[in-house]
């Protein structure tokens, strides 16, 4: 093989690796397209890691807490844990006289990190 066939297989593996280990790093909102919005009460967040099945922990967005966008809704992106997930969501509604009923969960999200975000400041206090 040619020295330069070795390099350009290289920096192609290398971009691939790139590509694939890339993730969203402390993202603020979710966006989605909701299909029965009108009889919708609430979202519920799930956060799982890898390919789980079950969330790590959930987390619920109210309907008035929603922003239209478009054809898509938007809220603020839940914080109730730290670290590396992808996100799913169910929407839910009352149905009488069962009581809440929710959807499957959607597909995931592409990966996400949460981390501690910055403090605002720091001061000596005397």
């Amino acid at each position: 093989m040619h020295p330069r066939q070795i390099l350009s297989c290289i920096l192609a593996a290398l971009a691939l690796a790139a590509t694939a280990s890339a993730q969203v790093v402390n993202p603020t909102k979710l966006a989605w397209t909701a299909s029965d919005h009108a009889i919708t009460t609430r979202y519920e967040v799930g956060y799982f890691l890898g390919t789980a099945t079950s969330p790590v922990q959930t987390a619920s967005i109210p309907v008035a807490s929603t922003t239209p966008v478009g054809a898509e809704y938007q809220a603020a992106l839940p914080r109730p844990v730290l670290g590396a997930f992808t996100a799913k969501m169910k929407a839910c509604g009352t149905a009488v006289p069962s009581g809440e009923v929710c959807s499957e969960w959607s597909n995931a999200t592409e990966g996400f990190t949460l981390s501690p975000r910055a403090t605002a400041g720091v001061r000596l206090v005397p």
